[in-house]
């Protein structure tokens, strides 16, 4: 497809580019019990994330090199070795800056002119400093927190939690109605967070999360927030949207698949994510089980995020 790269502007033979990297896509799809993927929108199975005709090939590759370092450093000791420190240089912020520089790329909502305007000045900085044009990346807070699933919890949480904190993928701008904006991205258990309006540490105080040009980051992380824990809940319950039931089909595969080889589902990270799911919820209905609900109330959603009624979850002993 000849069209303008987005990133060098040059006409160019634009290739199909991942929002979502390939890494992190190939990591889901080997840890899972199906080897494939879901999206919000059909039950069928999934190879792939959203690929658009984004870049020419000679800005896929600049791209690329980053994201090498990253999944080499970073994703791949985290997810598969348990590695709780990270030591970066400079190609950790321009892989970064490269995954949310693609989010608005690729943005097609309306958005107030207030926030428009800033995702325009924040997405011309970022292509700049991506050609190396500029070495300033502007003045756009980088952060990346490191997460898995919630085993216990002091309220209720969305039903599809647990698989959102640890299996999902996600990338999308984020805007309050007082004008703050932010670039989401989510891979797995990673979640890449750019503060685009300044952060107001009273309401998000993040520690131990920042990257700068060189550093190191450690887990545990601290996330105290008020405006990014809203967004996120909201994000969280987008899952809800994905159809619920296979496929005969898609049944009988799965089946045949745990017959063969009953092994790939017990050490599956979905089958580790299903089984924090029930012991979260357990932990849940146990301390809202003497919830003093009366009358109507009992018919109201039961606070535990199991999505069945009161009277007939935690309140049907």
């Amino acid at each position: 497809m000849v069209d303008e790269c987005r990133l060098c502007r040059n006409q160019a033979n634009l290739q199909r580019s991942h929002i979502i990297p390939r890494f992190a896509v190939q990591w889901v799809k080997d840890t899972s019990l199906t080897g494939y993927l879901r999206n919000l929108t059909s039950p069928k199975r999934q190879q792939e994330t959203r690929r658009p005709y984004l870049l020419c090939a000679a800005c896929e590759e600049r791209l690329s090199l980053d994201e090498r370092q990253f999944a080499q450093r970073i994703f791949i000791p985290y997810h598969s070795e348990g590695r709780t420190e990270f030591r970066y240089e400079e190609w950790m912020r321009r892989f970064l800056i490269g995954l949310l520089w693609r989010i608005l790329a690729v943005r097609t909502a309306s958005y107030p002119c207030n926030v428009g305007y800033v995702y325009s000045a924040a997405s011309e900085t970022w292509r700049r400093f991506l050609l190396s044009e500029t070495q300033d990346p502007g003045e756009y807070e980088l952060h990346v927190f490191f997460g898995d699933v919630v085993l216990d919890s002091t309220f209720a949480l969305p039903p599809k939690a647990n698989w959102y904190f640890a299996r999902a993928f996600d990338a999308a701008p984020g805007f309050s109605r007082a004008g703050e904006a932010l670039v989401y991205a989510k891979l797995a258990k990673i979640m890449v967070v750019a503060f685009l309006t300044p952060r107001d540490p009273q309401r998000e105080n993040w520690q131990g999360t920042q990257v700068l040009s060189i550093g190191t980051l450690r887990t545990p992380q601290t996330m105290i927030t008020k405006g990014f824990g809203a967004f996120l809940q909201d994000r969280m319950r987008l899952l809800e949207r994905i159809p619920g039931k296979m496929t005969p089909r898609q049944f009988d595969k799965l089946v045949a698949s745990v017959e063969a080889d009953p092994s790939r589902l017990l050490s599956s990270e979905s089958h580790r994510v299903f089984l924090a799911d029930q012991e979260v919820r357990g932990r849940l209905q146990t301390r809202f089980r003497q919830l003093p609900m009366r009358g109507s109330d009992r018919n109201r959603p039961c606070p535990c995020g199991s999505g069945r009624k009161y009277k007939r979850c935690c309140g049907g002993g």
